[in-house]
């Protein structure tokens, strides 16, 4: 059992550190933190824009922590805020040309990177490992809500 606990814990965290440095070495050439990434990459998603606060949830991410993100994307020229009635209160974030530009070209680096990862699996063996880890998360997810089992509940 703790073989497999390490096993697990060894590969999540070390695919956490590769993708960690591959969106560090893309927003490098922007001089952000490879965690903005996500916010590029789901702003292109909804050009209409959206809220901090509908970043921070999408995100899962603390909203203090999405609002630098976004300062610092600004600042860069890579976002922009939509006012709301004239007003900074719950305005929309938006890219500018070249925050889509940017993350046009973080999507393409990231599908490269997604499509190297899988090499060697079948899209049996792609559509398996999805629906394991989705339930890995989930069931890691209610376990952290409701704590730890004891070895009788499990």
């Amino acid at each position: 059992m703790l073989n497999r606990f390490e096993k697990f814990t060894f590969f999540i965290e070390e695919i956490s550190r590769a993708l960690h440095k591959i969106m560090t070495d893309e927003m490098e050439i922007f001089g952000l933190k490879g965690p903005t990434s996500i916010y590029l990459i789901l702003l292109a998603m909804h050009p209409e824009g959206l809220t901090v606060s509908s970043i921070s949830e999408r995100c899962g991410r603390d909203k203090a922590d999405v609002s630098r993100s976004l300062a610092a994307l600004t600042e860069k020229g890579l976002t922009t805020k939509k006012c709301v009635n004239n007003s900074n209160y719950r305005a929309l974030i938006v890219l500018t040309d070249r925050g889509e530009d940017a993350a046009a070209r973080l999507r393409k680096k990231v599908k490269s990177a997604v499509e190297y990862a899988s090499n060697g699996l079948s899209d049996e063996d792609r559509e398996r490992l999805y629906t394991t880890l989705e339930i890995i998360y989930t069931n890691l997810y209610i376990m952290c809500r409701d704590g730890v089992p004891d070895g009788n509940d499990a």
